[in-house]
């Protein structure tokens, strides 16, 4: 009876680590069906830092970073002026002050060190928004485990809230597939969730005669497509472009349907914020680098409705306490008219056109 129980013991054993196994198998075949940022997000956390670098510049925001600063392209300018930068890139679509924290806690310890250092600042990162729990869902489901998360307050305050949270973090871990979970579902329901958005300007009989299998083939194409272009281009993407990056600037004028409900999103302050962006700060202070946070408004249709210079706006009270705080051009605001609207692809990301006015005038304040 005894050896019985052992072969027992060994096959439960041996399906367990067979199921972990399958289950990391699936996730990183599987993960090139999954939505755009997901996979952007797994394809940077797949970029492996070396330890003991120096870089002379780090990188880092959100999407409007990605399609709004091309490194090749600023290295090139600062080299015309005799200014070799080593630089690390590093954007992730929908990120946060925290995601910005958490990574520059990563570079610290694989010691890596740099001189200076910037960032976007934007109404998305200090308004309650879905931006937010996007990215809060991204860095849990498909970033790699972040020891941090559970042991630096303000991170654990922000990414695990709850007892069932810090459990099914762990769970995630072992058994990785089920971090796509939401976003192989989405695709059979009745109307996708990315698509919700847009019932008002489609009509609804053309979701109901969409093939999810269709979709999940488009995606994979769309993805692959992306996992050359990005590591082509150091993860420079001009937003929801499938076309091969020329360096070709092509002025389109763009008509955007933007609802006027759109400002209401950006003026209820998420109030943990603005305490992050100061940590973030407060960090960079302490390394004793030269760092900035860089301003890039939304397209002008955009930043009339969210009204982002209001004195009541939590974009605009946020960068006055930077500021206030620190010194006056730790946020860095472009000029008036600097940017028009053939320069944007739609509501926030810059065009080729956008990204060389950006990327130009950048290179001049560094």
């Amino acid at each position: 009876m005894k050896t019985v129980s052992y072969i027992q013991n060994y096959y439960y054993i041996f399906l367990v680590l067979f199921l972990i196994g399958l289950s990391h198998f699936l996730y990183h075949n599987l993960v090139e069906y999954s939505e755009k940022t997901s996979f952007i997000w797994y394809q940077i956390d797949q970029r492996k830092l070396v330890p003991n670098q120096h870089y002379d510049l780090v990188i880092m925001g959100d999407s409007q970073i990605m399609s709004g600063v091309n490194p090749h392209y600023l290295k090139n300018l600062l080299k015309k002026k005799g200014k070799k930068y080593k630089i690390l890139y590093y954007p992730r679509p929908s990120e946060q002050p925290e995601g910005i924290l958490n990574n520059l806690y990563q570079l610290e310890k694989k010691n890596i060190t740099y001189d200076n250092f910037f960032a976007n600042i934007s109404p998305v990162t200090v308004s309650q928004n879905n931006i937010v729990s996007a990215h809060r869902n991204l860095a849990l489901n498909i970033n790699s485990f972040q020891a941090d998360f559970y042991f630096k307050s303000l991170l654990n305050s922000f990414y695990i809230k709850t007892v069932g949270e810090h459990f099914y973090y762990l769970i995630l871990q072992i058994f990785p597939l089920f971090k796509l979970n939401s976003n192989f579902s989405s695709e059979w329901r009745l109307i996708p969730s990315n698509e919700k958005t847009n019932l008002l300007a489609k009509d609804i009989n053309s979701f109901l005669k969409q093939n999810p299998f269709q979709n999940f083939a488009e995606k994979k194409r769309q993805n692959l497509f992306l996992k050359r272009e990005l590591v082509q281009n150091d993860f420079y993407w001009e937003w929801g472009s499938f076309e091969h990056y020329t360096g070709e600037c092509k002025k389109k004028e763009v008509q955007f349907n933007l609802p006027d409900a759109i400002a209401g999103v950006f003026l209820v302050p998420r109030l943990k914020a603005g305490r992050s962006w100061n940590k973030v700060l407060e960090y960079l202070s302490k390394k004793g680098c030269s760092f900035f946070l860089i301003y890039i408004p939304f397209s002008p249709e955009t930043e009339s409705k969210i009204q982002s210079n209001a004195t009541f706006s939590p974009i605009h009270q946020t960068i006055q306490k930077l500021k206030k705080q620190y010194q006056e051009n730790v946020v860095l605001e472009l000029p008036n008219s600097f940017l028009d609207r053939y320069d944007y692809v739609d509501y926030t990301h810059l065009s080729v056109c956008g990204m060389k006015k950006l990327t130009e005038f950048l290179s001049d304040k560094l």
